[in-house]
């Protein structure tokens, strides 16, 4: 499956570090966080209990070194970019991920994707 790159964040690591630290490190791109998108909340991997959640947030971003990395064959198999058109239908987490490209795709069509992070390190 698919998925935007993620990961956890390290101690007391803010999640916007986090975010470019794990794009990097999964991708090989150098990017900036420039907005938020949100977060969603829901299952934890594959478990069935209610009380496994997990709350994930959500950034825009930008490359900034052009975009080409080379990804880290420890962390992924393949790193893509896609249309929004062509984004793939199974994607990872299920049910999750089609609700926040959604979201991101209608922030990115009414030019919302940069907001005030007052909380940037």
């Amino acid at each position: 499956m698919w998925c935007a790159p993620s990961g956890f964040c390290d101690g007391l690591e803010h999640p916007i570090a986090a975010a470019e630290r794990e794009v990097f490190e999964e991708t090989g791109i150098h990017a900036t966080v420039t907005g938020f998108l949100g977060i969603w909340t829901g299952p934890y991997g594959d478990t069935t209990d209610a009380d496994e959640l997990v709350s994930v947030a959500y950034y825009y971003a930008t490359p900034i070194d052009e975009g080409a990395g080379k990804p880290d064959a420890a962390e992924i198999a393949e790193a893509r970019w896609f249309r929004w058109d062509d984004v793939p239908a199974a994607l990872a987490p299920p049910g999750r991920l089609e609700q926040v490209l959604t979201a991101a795709r209608a922030g990115w069509e009414s030019g919302a994707t940069v907001t005030p992070l007052p909380d940037r390190p």
